[in-house]
This record gives C-alpha cells, structure tokens and sequence, in this order.
C-alpha cells in the first residue's frame, strides 16, 4: 500500500512502478529527510499526479518545494533494496 494505490481491489491509473521510482528517489536524494521536487522532475515526467497521491495517502509529506517519505522503515527498505 505504500507505493500501490488501492492493493489491487482498487482501480486507478496511479502507476506503482511509478510511485516505487519516485519513492526510491526521494529516499536516495534526502537531505536532513527532505528531498527537493527538482530532483524528481529527472526520475518521471508529469509526476504531480503521482505526488499528490502519495501526499494524500500520507507516504509523503511535503514542505514548501521538498518531499520526505513519512515512514522511516520504508525510507530505509528502498535504500536497502535499490
């Protein structure tokens, strides 16, 4: 449920590979935790969509123009497994 919308019962156009890149970015490129969106403009096009979801399912916090993952042992698993 971190970077799948809806586990499967749900359907959405929300891309989880999608979700899962821009959740590994922000994990590899935090700074003190934050993350600034310029660096996610590389890692997918027309990401605010995606963003907004993430922001809205509480897995991202955002904080002027930076994103920071909210669950810290899923901040620690992506850079662990990527």
């Amino acid at each position: 449920p971190l970077f799948n919308p809806g586990e499967d019962e749900v359907t959405t156009d929300i891309d989880p590979q999608k979700c899962l890149a821009i959740c590994t970015a922000i994990a590899k490129n935090s700074s003190a935790g934050w993350c600034p969106a310029t660096i996610l403009a590389r890692v997918a096009e027309n990401q605010n969509k995606t963003l907004n979801d993430l922001v809205f399912r509480d897995v991202l916090e955002r904080k002027q123009d930076s994103y920071r993952i909210r669950v810290g042992l899923f901040h620690e698993w992506l850079l662990a497994n990527k």
